[in-house]
């Protein structure tokens, strides 16, 4: 599959989010994680054909984990910077999407890793 905009599967945002509409929501697609910002479906002149979705290696997103919430570090293709109010930007290493959450979704995200809620397992196929 590994269509980022394809309505199959389930996208995953953290419990500590609250029912929030304004998160990081990740999905699992075969090999794959998309990362999304739930703010851009939002906005009504948004497309979302256009939406700005990272997809990443089930091993890179792995990595990415270990290293925020373990405070490793491995190699992945993820970067994230944190600004001096809490703010996170997310970005691939190539820097072709780029993707921002304020330190409230931010947070909730880091619970959630912590608590597991992103640690994604492939299914064998039956």
């Amino acid at each position: 599959m590994n269509d980022p905009h394809s309505p199959q599967g389930v996208w995953t945002k953290s419990s500590a989010s609250n029912g929030a509409t304004q998160c990081l929501e990740a999905r699992l697609d075969g090999d794959v994680v998309h990362v999304r910002d739930s703010k851009y479906r939002r906005n009504p002149h948004n497309h979302l054909d256009d939406e700005p979705i990272l997809t990443v290696q089930l091993t890179d997103w792995r990595n990415f984990l270990a290293n925020i919430t373990d405070e490793r570090s491995f190699d992945t293709t993820i970067a994230i910077s944190i600004d001096s109010h809490g703010s996170a930007i997310l970005t691939t290493k190539s820097g072709d999407i780029e993707l921002r959450f304020t330190p409230g979704e931010w947070t909730a995200f880091l619970i959630g890793a912590q608590d597991g809620e992103f640690a994604f397992e492939v299914v064998p196929a039956a």
